[in-house]
């Protein structure tokens, strides 16, 4: 298994999602207790769900809600159930697991028809059988893990072949995380639209719950598209869709935003939902090793043009 304390890892500082990069560092989760997550936060969880608030991952989802049609889907890190229910538009045959039980009774409490259970991410491989699903999603999970390798080779194992592994996470490394004017200027934009109004004020009354607990502190590290790409095709997975969205949406933010990154061609969206393919053994092979060779080439042709700028 690869030695992560020797990767380095952009660890998350606070609430508000301010990446801070901090080479050779490693961080153990800061949260260990299934217990952490109360009833308080999957009901504002929820209610971001039923007041729009998160619509963008809603709407990302929806988009590709036809390629799990009639799938046997499992739904990693479910939390209260909200996207979980989601997929049995599509699907009769959908699990949820989560390692907090509290999510469990939760989502089965909201959602009477849903199947859950608790279940440590790690230990996907001890509780299904190999290539059991055809679909295995994974909505704001990877950012909590502390070993990348291992938790997407648990979800490589229980897939099928040619089955589908949905990652949906916060996207690090651009323009908006890296620079606080340009985060400020997409804040800035939320009262334009009811969805921000609304996230405004779920934050308002939500400040003195947030003084007793951080909810976010355990968000160990996060990904760059490149980044979260390479990992998945390093473990025989192919990339079929990339989608990149505004977690809140709102018409005239996202007109703004999306007007600004046309011009500009800078990334100024905060979430990636990426869905890629489970290649056989052998594809897998031949596919990591032209990923290679490609990326290979690209450093030589840096290093070219550098040296002839020297």
């Amino acid at each position: 298994m690869i030695n992560l304390k020797e990767r380095p890892y952009k660890t998350v500082s606070d609430s508000h999602h301010q990446f801070l990069r901090q080479p050779n560092e490693y961080r153990e989760p800061a949260v260990t207790d299934p217990e952490f997550y109360d009833c308080a936060y999957y009901a504002s969880m929820d209610l971001r769900y039923l007041n729009g608030i998160h619509s963008g991952r809603f709407r990302a989802i929806e988009r590709i809600l036809p390629m799990l049609k009639d799938r046997k889907i499992l739904d990693v890190g479910c939390g209260g159930g909200g996207i979980t229910n989601l997929y049995t538009r599509v699907s009769q045959d959908v699990l949820g697991v989560d390692f907090s039980p509290v999510a469990v009774r939760f989502a089965l409490n909201r959602y009477p028809h849903l199947r859950a259970e608790t279940l440590n991410v790690f230990r996907l491989t001890e509780r299904f059988q190999p290539e059991e699903f055809d679909v295995v999603a994974a909505n704001d999970v990877i950012e909590h893990v502390n070993d990348h390798d291992d938790f997407v080779k648990n979800c490589r194992q229980i897939l099928r072949p040619g089955g589908l592994l949905m990652i949906g996470t916060d996207l690090d490394d651009t323009p908006a995380t890296r620079h606080r004017a340009i985060k400020l200027f997409r804040d800035c934009l939320l009262p334009f639209g009811w969805n921000g109004l609304r996230f405004i004020m779920l934050r308002i009354l939500e400040a003195p719950r947030d003084k007793l607990r951080d909810y976010h502190k355990n968000h160990v590290s996060t990904l760059s598209r490149p980044e979260l790409m390479e990992l998945l095709e390093r473990h025989g997975f192919k990339t079929e869709k990339v989608l990149t969205y505004n977690f809140t949406r709102g018409i005239v933010r996202d007109f703004v935003l999306d007007l600004i990154r046309w011009v500009t061609r800078l990334e100024l969206r905060d979430h990636q939902l990426v869905i890629c393919k489970k290649l056989s053994v052998g594809f897998a092979i031949v596919y990591q090793s032209l990923y290679k060779f490609s990326i290979e080439s690209a450093v030589h042709q840096e290093v070219a043009e550098l040296a002839l700028l020297l």
